[in-house]
């Protein structure tokens, strides 16, 4: 598995599909357990990803780790880490379709290789992807079923940490959520 996990890694790193790859510094591909039952969706890479070539290592994935030690969840061990997009974004904006749609082909191998018995879908960029019309703030927390490539896949959706620096009132909610995400892996 981590010979074909590699082989697509280096297909992102030379991937032209959008013109995010002119001003990225590194491709974030992905992080943590290729064994993990918990495969972890964010966005896209911010700046201090982007120069350290791995997801969620600024101060939301501060946050984040802090929240999964919270729900006993260790990063190391029980996830998959990767985003939607694999480059940065200018300014860390949101990811554009374009820019999604160039990257799902990679994510979805990815998903396919590890098998994941749960999908973390981080925010509304991820949450949008996979399931149309929701807001993160109606199905938070919910185990929802998404079809790729004729697999079914549990998927909950969970707040994003990067607006939870901002708005510390959720990390209960984010908390139990994660908790919720570590019972469905282990059945």
């Amino acid at each position: 598995m981590k010979i074909f996990l590699d082989d697509i890694k280096q297909q992102c790193e030379t991937c032209t599909n959008c013109p995010l790859y002119k001003t990225k510094t590194h491709t974030v591909f992905s992080d943590g357990n290729i064994n993990a039952k918990i495969f972890f969706i964010g966005e896209a890479p911010g700046e201090n990803e982007d120069l350290q070539g791995k997801p969620f290592v600024g101060m939301a994935g501060k946050i984040m780790n802090k929240y999964l030690e919270l729900a006993g969840i260790s990063r190391e061990d029980d996830l998959y880490i990767t985003n939607i997009v694999k480059c940065r974004p200018p300014q860390n904006r949101k990811p554009k379709v374009s820019e999604k749609k160039a990257c799902f082909n990679f994510l979805c191998r990815q998903i396919e290789l590890i098998n994941p018995k749960v999908i973390v879908l981080c925010g509304g960029t991820a949450l949008e992807t996979f399931i149309k019309g929701k807001k993160i703030s109606d199905v938070h927390g919910q185990n929802i079923k998404i079809e790729i490539n004729e697999k079914t896949y549990n998927a909950v959706p969970i707040y994003h940490p990067s607006p939870l620096c901002r708005v510390p009132d959720k990390q209960k909610i984010t908390v139990d959520d994660l908790k919720k995400i570590f019972q469905l892996a282990q059945t």
